[in-house]
């Protein structure tokens, strides 16, 4: 159960990895509307929020397993601090540069595994050609509102590979029109024969630290 958790988690981390510039501190100006095909819009998102100031995302998983509780709040590159929840589980798990700590029963204890490897799972190194080749069947659907903000509205399948098995995600996306960063997105997934359904928010609050435990 721990190992499928942890596998969703993950893949949630990387279905999010969509992009964002740092949180301004006065309202910008709005996005430009994307001239390109869907999946040039797409793209052009992740990639921006790879380079995004502090963020937090608030994400439901829900499968035959059960339900996941995620709230994730990242400070790319480097920190991270994760929290999960189950019906009978719960952890937080912090990672800043090398090092990486976790919570269990309210007692810190250091991970025996690099920080860098959960962070490379939250911030990975992608461009254009890499994020081109996990995107198909992209196309724009309108605009709605999110929270009151404005959102354009794109659909697309992710085919992505975790762990050697092929993970599949009809994902649906909202991209702020003020802002160009993803705020929203929706995806119904199979990971190793598992279906899930992920209903995730993210906002940017320049505000969020991240700081050791311990």
């Amino acid at each position: 159960m721990k190992h499928l958790l942890t596998s969703l988690f993950i893949l949630t981390l990387l279905l999010a990895a969509c992009g964002g510039s740092p949180a301004p501190t006065s309202a910008p100006a709005a996005a430009p509307a994307p001239s390109g095909s869907a999946a040039d819009a797409i793209i052009a998102a992740m990639l921006a929020q790879l380079a995004a100031g502090p963020y937090r995302t608030d994400t439901v998983i829900v499968s035959d397993s059960g339900t996941i509780n995620l709230t994730g709040e990242m400070i790319p590159p480097d920190k991270l601090r994760t929290i999960m929840k189950t019906a009978n589980f719960e952890s937080e798990t912090i990672a800043i540069g090398d090092t990486a700590w976790s919570k269990r029963d309210g007692v810190w204890s250091v991970l025996p595994v690099s920080g860098k490897d959960i962070l490379q799972a939250a911030f990975p190194e992608l461009t254009a050609e890499s994020l081109g080749a996990t995107i198909s069947n992209a196309q724009k659907a309108g605009s709605e509102t999110v929270n009151g903000e404005e959102a354009r509205v794109y659909t697309y399948t992710s085919t992505t590979f975790l762990e050697g098995s092929t993970v599949v995600g009809e994902v649906k996306l909202w991209v702020s029109v003020k802002s160009g960063l993803p705020i929203k997105q929706e995806i119904a997934g199979e990971a190793a024969g598992i279906k899930s359904n992920t209903v995730q928010m993210i906002e940017y609050d320049a505000a969020i630290t991240i700081t050791p435990p311990m």
